[in-house]
């Protein structure tokens, strides 16, 4: 899509090949694209964006449609939203997107915005679901699940800001830290009124922190890690409230491993 409007509805696309970005759809600066009731699958980019690539300053939103099995050599398995872009998914599907270093589901550069969405079952090296770079993003509604990654293995945020409202993150891993979530240092992470069950990393089960992250009405519960089974809180701000922490299980801090040189508040929590 060059420059104009273009809208996809009822369609599939499958099996198509970039060599560098957009293996399904390469959505130009400038330009505004509308997914419907769509599949794109098993589509591939030698570098990034395999299902989608977003260029700067472009307008995608999709709703009721499904990406899943995309690939992209670099980042952005499923869709890559590039710095001043804008993406919008509603009630959509990303399953089984992968890439080989960050953002299995998504990358994030711009400014996203997920309601009443799933992604799960993606996979990369940073941020299996989602990898948000120096880019704002707003999860509602929605389910993060069964994501892997090295690192992040529902989100990784970085030097970004993330909001998680009324949403679930669960049977996530991560090789490293940050089973559901890590937040590097300098991100911002807020959480309210959703759940972190049975993510599982070697540091920070539930969330890995060393950036700025409230969490207030929310429950973290299963979750495991060989350091802060619930949170590990490294060098970060923590603050929770109005939420409980229960049934997580580490070798040290089942529920929260706060490190020397973090500072955590805890209030009206259990």
């Amino acid at each position: 899509n060059n420059s104009g409007s273009l809208t996809v509805t009822n369609s599939t696309l499958s099996g198509n090949t970039a060599g560098s970005v957009g293996g399904g759809i390469y959505n130009k600066s400038g330009a505004t694209l509308t997914v419907t009731n769509s599949t794109l699958s098993g589509n591939t980019a030698g570098s990034v964006g395999g299902g989608i690539f977003n260029d700067n300053g472009a307008i995608l939103s999709i709703t009721n449609s499904t990406l899943s099995g995309n690939t992209a050599g670099s980042v952005g398995g499923g869709i890559y939203n590039k710095s001043g872009a804008t993406l919008t998914v509603t009630n959509s599907t990303l399953s089984g997107n992968s890439a080989v270093y960050g953002g299995g589901g998504i990358v994030n550069i711009g400014t996203l915005t997920v309601t009443n969405s799933t992604l799960s079952g993606n996979s990369a090296n940073y941020g299996g679901g989602i990898l948000n770079y120096n880019g704002n993003v707003n999860i509602t509604n929605s389910t993060i699940s069964g994501n892997s990654a090295n690192s992040g293995g529902g989100i990784y945020n970085i030097s970004g800001s993330t909001t998680l409202t009324n949403s679930t993150l669960s049977g996530n891993t991560a090789g490293s830290v940050g089973g559901g979530i890590f937040n590097d240092n300098g991100a911002i992470l807020s959480i309210t009124n959703s759940t972190l069950s049975g993510n599982s990393a070697n540091g920070g089960g539930g969330i890995f922190n060393s950036g700025t992250l409230a969490i207030s009405n929310s429950t973290l519960s299963g979750n495991t890690a060989n350091y802060g089974g619930g949170i590990l809180n490294d060098r970060g701000t923590l603050t929770v409230t109005n939420s409980t922490l229960s049934g997580n299980t580490a070798g040290f801090g089942g529920g929260i491993y706060n490190k020397t040189g973090s500072t955590l508040n805890i209030a009206n929590t259990i």
